[in-house]
């Protein structure tokens, strides 16, 4: 029988938090490198998405690179969403699942992206 004791659960809690937090930082970085000139930059926005994330119950990994590059394009509180006060709420619904709230928010924006295409 493995005996894993409270504390040791934990540390790996941590162990793998951190990874994730180095991969979305590597991804951030190379996805936005003026924004994120430096690797403590990086950290510090994927740290910052990682906590959104968890506050919006969004935990698949896709969804929450996701939510970074949402989080990039339009701000920490998405203030320059076109609706941020709909994507807040979006984001803060209880029932709805992590990845249908990132899908929905990038559905009200597909109208915009074809408009700005077209302006191109």
């Amino acid at each position: 029988m493995l005996l894993i004791r409270r504390t040791q659960f934990a540390l790996i809690g941590q162990r793998m938090e951190s990874d994730a937090v180095e991969l979305l930082a590597h991804q951030l970085r190379a996805e936005f490198p003026q924004q994120l000139a430096s690797t403590e930059q990086a950290r510090s926005q994927a740290r910052l998405t990682m906590d959104k994330a968890v506050q919006a119950r969004i935990d698949a990994s896709d969804s929450i690179l996701d939510l970074a590059r949402l989080l990039m394009r339009f701000g920490d509180e998405l203030a320059d969403f076109p609706d941020p006060a709909m994507a807040r709420d979006v984001l803060a619904h209880d029932t709805l699942p992590g990845e249908l709230k990132i899908e929905f928010l990038q559905r009200r924006l597909e109208p915009r992206m074809v408009a700005v295409d077209e302006e191109a």
